[in-house]
Parts: C-alpha cells; structure tokens; sequence
C-alpha cells in the first residue's frame, strides 16, 4: 500500500487529523466532506476534492470514512452517491467512525455483495492520538483483509487489536465509551461536591490524582480543559450524547439492564438540551455548576 491514492470521507476533528498523517506518508489523497471548508487544510497540503462518496471510490482503492453517527454512516456507505455506488471488486473500505454494530453487520454485507473487503474500526486516543499516530483501533472483519489494511493503519494507530467479526469493533468501542462517559460525569460530580462542601479544590484534586482512582479523564482530560475554563469541543458533548444513546441501544440489543449507562444518556441529554451540545463534553459539568451554586477552576 506504499504511496497509493486513498480515499477520506469525512474531514472533521478526527478524519482531517488522521488524513495529515496519511499526506505526511507520502500518500495521494481524495478527500470529501458534508462542508467543504473543513477540508480545505487537507487540499491546501495536495489533497484532491471529490463531490461525493462515490466520487471519491472512483479514484481510489481504499477509502477511510470518519462520521458523526449511524444516520450519516449510512447514508455515505450505501446512498446513492455513496462508497459503495464506485467501489470495484477489490476495493477496501474502512469505516472509523463510532457505529451502531447492528448497523455494521448490514454495511459490511453490503461491501461483500460487491466483493469489497470491509472492515471496521473505531478508534480510541482523541485528537492528540490522531495527531501523534498513537490511537487503539478496534477491528471487526477478516484477518486476510486486516492484514492488507495494516500498512495503512499502522500510520494511524500504535495497538490495532482485532476483536473478531463485524460489529465487534464496535461493540468494543461502545464498552469503551461507557467507562469514558461514566468517568466524565463522575469526576464532574465528585469536584461540584467537593466545592459545595468548602474543600480547597486544589488539595482535593491533589488527594484524586495521587490515589488509586487517578486516571487520564482526570489529569488530562479535565485539568487541560474544563478545570482551566475552557471548553472548546476536543470531542463535541453532542457527540458524546450520540455515543451513549448508542452504548445504551446495544444493551437493549442484548438485553442488559444498562441502569448507569440510561442514567448517564439523561444527564448528557440534559447537559445537550441546555445549550451546550457544541462544547466539550466535559461541560456535563456546568449544569452541576449551576445547581449547586459552585465553580470547578484549578
């Protein structure tokens, strides 16, 4: 795969990060996105607009998608001026986004129907892993095709772990996601009491990030963004909505109880219809803010 036209569809937060990577490996790309103007970075360093999908697969034999959800998913894979409409045989798709599994199973007999390898992969490490080339990417598909893939996701990602048939990998990511979100929302609880009930936050947050329930959410996710005031969207609250309205779908699908992954979808939803599905998803802690009267700054 060394130096060949690939295709990217889908140039926001994380597939315009991940498309660098791939112009920085002397890759020729085609590139498409719903607004043009986000990927107009990748044009600027050689990339080749297409107007559509489908557009992009006639020029290139492997294409990457990165989408906001399940609706757009679709619609980009299987339209009528989707991937697969100017996909030929032999072509390989690879779809990043965070998805429905049930939705993957369907895309991925699609893809076979027209004898183009498929597999999926979700990504995990946030914009600074698409930046640095160090995601965790959960595969779901074949190994023969994983294994045609894997010069291209070796550019991306430092630990590709295949987690077995499609929709796997996602089922993995939205496990993941779960515990992320879970975190995010405790951590934002936690710190309001701990200013409701008059501790010195900095001490409060030193006794945290020293003890066994320090992890990353805490010491980076929050102390670089919303501790210090700023909730510019790293990874959109609307997005993670979506996720956890998905995360909870799949425990339905397989009928488990899901009772913190329903009570945290309620708090996100809230969080979104409040005004702030377009900032970072650790302004869930503002509404707690609110309420309580109280400012979480370090």
């Amino acid at each position: 795969m060394n130096h060949q036209t690939i295709g990217v569809v889908g140039t926001g937060n994380m597939g315009r990060r991940m498309a660098l990577r791939l112009i920085a490996a002397d890759h020729k790309l085609v590139v498409h996105d719903a607004f043009k103007a986000a990927a107009d970075p990748l044009i600027a360093k050689g990339a080749t607009w297409a107007d559509s999908p489908k557009a992009v697969a006639r020029q290139a034999r492997v294409v990457l998608t990165s989408l906001p959800g399940p609706k757009e998913i679709e619609s980009v894979v299987t339209g009528a001026n989707g991937v697969l409409a100017g996909a030929k045989a032999g072509d390989l798709l690879i779809e990043m986004s965070t998805n429905s599994p049930q939705l993957v199973k369907k895309l991925a007999a699609a893809a076979r129907a027209k004898s183009v390898g498929f597999l999926e992969a979700p990504v995990a490490g946030g914009t600074k892993g698409a930046d640095d080339g160090t995601l965790t990417i959960m595969i779901g598909g074949e190994l023969g095709v994983l294994e045609s893939a894997k010069p291209v996701l070796d550019l991306l990602g430092k630990r590709i772990i295949h987690m077995g048939e499609p929709g796997a990998g996602n089922a993995t990511k939205l496990i993941n996601n779960l515990l992320g979100m879970a975190s995010i929302y405790a951590i934002a609880e936690a710190m309001t009491l701990g200013a409701k009930a008059g501790l010195d936050l900095q001490r409060l947050y030193a006794v945290l990030e020293s003890g066994p329930v320090s992890n990353l959410i805490l010491t980076n996710v929050y102390k670089s963004r919303a501790f210090k005031g700023d909730f510019a969207p790293a990874f959109a609250l609307d997005l993670a909505t979506k996720d956890q309205g998905l995360v909870v779908q799949m425990g339905n699908d397989v009928g488990a109880p899901m009772h913190l992954g329903k009570m945290l979808l309620e708090q996100y939803q809230a969080a979104q219809e409040s005004g702030l599905g377009g900032e970072d998803f650790t302004a869930v802690i503002k509404p707690l803010e609110k309420t309580l009267g109280v400012q979480v700054r370090l």
